[in-house]
């Protein structure tokens, strides 16, 4: 083997364990990185509509017509609850673990509402499980969404079409509320 064949093999094989590398650690740092960012702008269980700069830190791939609502929660004092207000138009909710794995989702044209209400906890109350995460229904008004994890985001979305709307939507979607479930 010559010396030039050498290093064209050690450098491929350092891409290639660099790469590996940021695939099986990367993302999940960067799913921890994006909780810290936002909890520190929004408040950990509260919900707060985020600038323009802010939503593309959230996703890199919106093309800027969603005004997003984003509640960083901790259930590990028990669960929380999302009370959401929508404008009428195309809106979703989407509830991430801290790894990024997608807990719940709902949109418009699956509920045909303007406000609903979400309770997210985890089965045993509090304690992070690693059971299935699974939506139940309880009572006549509350979604009951069963969490595997303590920490996440919940993510509301709603778009517009024309910039003067992106302040309503916003102001809209400032009307939800995320807290601890008061008993």
């Amino acid at each position: 083997m010559t010396g030039r064949t050498f290093w064209v093999i050690s450098f491929v094989l350092l891409v290639v364990a660099s790469h590996l590398a940021y695939v099986l650690f990367g993302t999940r740092l960067d799913s921890q990185t994006l909780y810290q960012d936002l909890a520190a702008v929004t408040g950990t269980n509260k919900l707060r509509a985020l600038s323009g700069p802010q939503a593309r830190q959230l996703s890199t791939t919106s093309d800027g017509k969603l005004v997003h609502a984003v509640c960083a929660f901790d259930l590990s004092q028990g669960p929380i609850k999302l009370t959401a207000k929508f404008p009428d138009n195309y809106w979703s909710v989407n509830i991430y673990s801290l790894q990024g794995d997608v807990i719940y989702t709902l949109n418009d044209r699956q509920a045909n509402i303007a406000s609903l209400s979400i309770v997210i906890r985890t089965a045993d109350g509090g304690v992070e499980e690693n059971t299935e995460a699974v939506p139940v229904p309880v009572g006549s008004k509350d979604i009951q969404v069963v969490a595997n994890t303590t920490r996440g985001l919940a993510v509301l979305r709603s778009s517009f079409v024309h910039e003067k709307q992106r302040r309503r939507i916003a102001d809209t979607l400032n009307t939800s509320e995320c807290g601890r479930v008061k008993s």
